[in-house]
């Protein structure tokens, strides 16, 4: 479903009102919970081209933050994370 989404041109960058999470953040954050290899390049693939690394959550956290804590090297080179 997130591939159809991210198809039809879905803004990563939205935002939910509890957490203040993206979607780009809430993916990374279920998708690491299992590491499932397709799930995993699917997050590689929406990387490219994103901007908006640094922003943060309600809680502080960002999308660089997390792919640093729990992603996988090509995740961290994409995001510029050593």
């Amino acid at each position: 479903m997130a591939e159809i989404l991210k198809e039809k041109g879905v803004d990563l960058t939205l935002r939910d009102i509890k957490y203040g999470n993206s979607a780009l953040f809430t993916l990374c954050y279920e998708v690491f919970k299992r590491h499932l290899d397709d799930r995993l390049m699917f997050i590689v693939k929406c990387l490219q081209g994103y901007e908006h690394l640094d922003d943060e959550n309600k809680a502080g956290y960002s999308v660089r933050q997390i792919i640093k804590e729990r992603g996988t090297d090509e995740m961290k080179k994409l995001a510029g994370v050593n």
